[in-house]
């Protein structure tokens, strides 16, 4: 027999009596804050109320990530009702994706929840996602068969869904063409934009200025490390924004580079011409050599005479796509930070490995019609799923590296963490397909998080400097990793396969061996960040 002692040594943990005051402050609080929002929201302040829910859920966060909530059940049914009415704001206010996220949350919790399903549905079909729609109604139906406006929602959505795939297919025959008079797509000419922004001594506007939001630049987001449940929060959420923002800057450090380099050929060409003016001068004569100094051709004004992508159509290849996670980024996050963007096609071309939901259905070789997403104030994404080698698409879409009037023509290319180092041969005919049509192209990497990249990072730079490319932005330290931290059980059996091994079941494969892992506690581990640095590349050295 244990001594009373003994068995109250081995009970539960007494709980801090000042995180118990604190776990009970917040959870009064956050009660309160919903009826003020329930007020706010009731007297048409709408974006005031969200705001306010959108404190009080923090604090549910907290209060579940601290174990302090003084009710762990009424916590629970307060967090819905708080997702629920976030909801209804977003949907108001026109936030149409953000509103289907949180009746996510909602029906994750409570599948059966009406209002979510409802709202999920309205803004799914505000989105023209019309089958996403469908679904959420059915559903419904199935629990309330008498539910009018869902039944007169789901009669208007079957016919706009009709009406939907003719215009799809009319898009897609225009889109297959070569740019003809009367293309669906037609580019606006980025000239008048340049001409309006350049001055006369800097270098004329190669992209649209972004404009990055507050929250994108959230400490707490990028750099702390994340769990596979805290991912889909919204509060983090950079599994879907991570890479759009990554490319965002990774053009902002090629534009970079690329005014520094045409603004100093401006300089010295400035000064070559002056020096000509002078010899001039003092001699009355302008002898062979300082003509000839004068009509110099600076081959850098060649290479960094680059195809703009100041336009309000741009076409993007992300080679390398799977369904788990590049078709599940929000690109339309490329289009709120740059506004002036009209139509953007993502050309998603990959979907090879064993597992996922396109890579078990699409037809290989074979271009799919495009999918159009609506942003909320009118503008629209197309994506374009193919399912094959770059290679493949390559000869599938005639014309699409060499004639820029074909709409699927890149204006660049994105490669989300491709291993060339570990598998060259399978991507050597993409990389040489993009180095001799010149395609601007973005490599992002993964491994660990570091203030400067390690030689680790900068293998798959090498890489492409041994095929003859030429690098415009050297690995540099990317502001948008995602930072992953798994089970310390699934690093420790992935350690375990050894470095030949199948490691395509863990999150993070791509990850370098257990030599860069760091232990976070005894439980979980670091395992490093997908999109750490990344690299830009363009043609050949010459």
């Amino acid at each position: 027999m244990e001594s009373g002692a003994a068995a109250v040594a081995r009970g539960p943990p007494i709980a801090d009596p000042e995180e118990v005051d604190e776990g009970k402050r917040k959870y009064t609080q956050a009660t309160q804050e919903k009826e003020e929002g329930n007020q706010l929201f009731t007297k048409g302040q709408v974006q005031e109320a969200i705001d306010i829910w959108r404190h009080a859920l923090k604090l549910c966060y907290e209060l579940s990530v601290s174990g302090t909530a003084p009710d762990a059940a009424a916590m629970g049914k307060l967090q819905v009702a708080l997702e629920s009415n976030i909801a209804a704001g977003l949907l108001k206010e026109g936030f149409y994706s953000r509103c289907i996220d949180h009746c996510e949350h909602v029906l994750q919790v409570d599948a059966d929840n009406e209002k979510a399903l409802l709202r999920m549905a309205k803004a799914h079909s505000e989105l023209q996602e019309y089958s996403k729609a469908e679904q959420a109604l059915r559903r419904l139906l199935e629990l309330r068969p008498d539910n009018q406006e869902a039944s007169r929602l789901y009669r208007q959505i079957r016919e706009a869904r009709v009406e939907h795939k003719k215009q799809q297919k009319t898009l897609f025959k225009s889109m297959l063409g070569k740019g003809e008079n009367g293309h669906a797509l037609a580019v606006s000419h980025p000239k008048a934009h340049e001409e309006a922004d350049a001055s006369r001594d800097s270098p004329t506007p190669w992209m649209w200025s972004v404009e990055f939001h507050p929250m994108d630049r959230d400490p707490t987001v990028w750099k702390a490390p994340h769990s596979i449940e805290s991912l889909t929060e919204e509060c983090n959420f950079p599994l879907t924004r991570g890479l759009p923002l990554s490319i965002l800057a990774a053009l902002q450090a090629a534009d970079k580079v690329r005014q520094t380099a045409v603004g100093d050929a401006k300089k010295n060409a400035s000064r070559r011409s002056a020096g000509g003016e002078q010899d001039a001068s003092a001699t009355g004569t302008v002898c062979a050599s300082a003509a000839g100094q004068a009509g110099h051709h600076d081959p850098a004004e060649d290479m960094w005479s680059w195809r703009s992508i100041r336009k309000e159509v741009l076409c993007v290849h992300l080679i390398g796509s799977t369904s788990a996670h590049e078709m599940g980024c929000k690109f339309t996050v490329l289009m709120e930070r740059w506004p002036n963007v009209k139509t953007l096609i993502l050309v998603f071309i990959g979907f090879l490995g064993p597992h996922g939901k396109l890579e078990n259905t699409l037809e290989r070789g074979k271009l799919q019609p495009p999918a159009v997403v609506k942003t909320e104030d009118g503008r629209e994404q197309l994506a374009v799923p193919f399912k094959g080698t770059y290679e493949e698409f390559v000869q599938a879409v005639p014309g699409v590296l060499t004639n820029e009037e074909c709409t699927f023509f890149p204006d660049f290319a994105v490669l989300s963490t491709p291993l060339f180092a570990r598998d060259l041969d399978s991507w050597k005919p993409a990389l040489k397909l993009l180095l001799d049509a010149n395609v601007l192209s973005i490599v992002t990497v993964s491994g660990p998080v570091t203030d400067q990249p390690g030689a680790e990072l900068k293998e798959e730079e090498d890489v492409v400097r041994h095929q003859g490319g030429r690098i415009v932005v050297p690995t540099s330290r990317n502001e948008f990793p995602i930072i992953f931290r798994v089970p310390g059980e699934a690093v420790k059996k992935r350690e375990e396969l050894g470095a030949d091994g199948d490691k395509t079941e863990f999150i993070g494969n791509e990850f370098l061996t257990s030599g860069d892992t760091a232990q976070a506690s005894p439980h979980s581990a670091v395992v490093g960040a997908k999109h750490a640095a990344f690299f830009v590349f363009r043609g050949r050295d010459k």
